[in-house]
């Protein structure tokens, strides 16, 4: 190998792993022990399933002695045991999944059905 494609390699080298600790993935984060901010982006991501959107990936990969990268946006859809589990926890006076009539009762509905096959 050539000391031209050597210095190459170092430089992308060095300016990868610059872009790295700039972007934070490759610094330990000082706020990380924090629980309230784990819980956070627990939460915010929890909400991002839920609701679904676009997602943009970006991968980086070396070859030839360069860095490339890669971006795909893709549509993730709305998971439904995400929006089950977010709103029965956020908004359980709201949401059930099992809703109960004004008496604490679950819906009528069911126990009229079972009452008929009894008969």
């Amino acid at each position: 190998m050539s000391k031209r494609k050597k210095r190459d390699i170092a430089k992308d080298l060095a300016e990868y792993e610059k872009s790295l600790s700039q972007s934070g993935l490759n610094s330990p984060d000082k706020n990380l022990n924090s629980t309230e901010k784990r819980v956070s982006e627990v939460e915010e991501s929890l909400y991002k399933k839920a609701v679904g959107g676009t997602v943009t990936e970006t991968t980086k990969k070396i070859s030839n002695g360069r860095v490339h990268t890669e971006t795909k946006i893709r549509q993730v859809q709305p998971d439904q045991r995400a929006i089950e589990y977010f709103l029965n926890n956020r908004a359980a006076d709201k949401w059930s999944g099992s809703p109960k009539t004004d008496d604490g009762k679950t819906d009528g509905k069911l126990a009229e059905l079972m009452e008929g096959l009894k008969e």
